[in-house]
């Protein structure tokens, strides 16, 4: 299911929302059912879903700050720890390509492949990101948290006193250890790694 082509978000019903068929086989032909036609940018949506088989959901939005970074071909690198949203050491930032065209999904998942991410900046164009959660609202959060993001290094980079300060790969190592922990149970956790459960989020004792 993906937001038809050329209609206002806020005239929106569920009837308009078209359902776009994902083939086996890349050579083959995509379908859609529906009244209207699906979102220029159904490539890039069908190609995530069949390479990342964790995708339960996208996001794709224009917001300003990381719309604006994007326009510079600007990662946004790991000034703060919540980069880690997206899975990665940094939010990278894919190369350039038409929208509606397939070198702009190329580029899209080379780039989060690339950097192991669930989302990344669309040079001169926006923020896309994917959910692994059934939650779809979640993945809005995370589209959203990258804006913040974009925002706050933006504002940090306009004081005029160089570059912000960038988290080292051993701390962003640690803090997405801490991130695959949080809200987990302690089952959950057992079944992860040696250094993620080293470097687990640690509540207090339960009584």
């Amino acid at each position: 299911m993906i937001t038809p082509s050329g209609v206002p978000y806020e005239s929106l019903t569920p009837g308009d929302i078209p359902f776009v068929e994902i083939p086996e086989e890349a050579s083959d032909d995509t379908y859609f059912q529906g009244l209207k036609a699906p979102s220029s940018e159904w490539k890039v949506h069908r190609d995530m879903y069949n390479t990342f088989a964790s995708a339960n959901s996208i996001v794709h939005t224009h917001s300003p700050f990381a719309t604006g970074l994007s326009c510079l071909r600007k990662a946004i690198p790991a000034f703060h720890y919540m980069v880690g949203v997206c899975g990665g050491k940094c939010i990278p930032c894919a190369e350039y390509g038409t929208f509606g065209m397939q070198s702009l999904s190329d580029n899209i998942i080379n780039a989060m492949q690339t950097h192991e991410t669930t989302g990344c900046l669309m040079a001169n164009h926006g923020v896309i990101v994917y959910g692994k959660g059934s939650d779809a609202r979640k993945t809005v959060g995370v589209a959203v948290e990258v804006e913040n993001l974009a925002k706050q290094y933006h504002v940090a980079r306009s004081f005029g006193l160089g570059e912000p300060a960038v988290l080292d790969d051993a701390e962003m190592k640690v803090i997405l250890a801490k991130f695959k922990t949080y809200g987990k149970s302690d089952v959950d956790v057992a079944c992860l790694c040696e250094f993620d459960q080293l470097n687990r989020i640690v509540n207090p004792v339960r009584r």
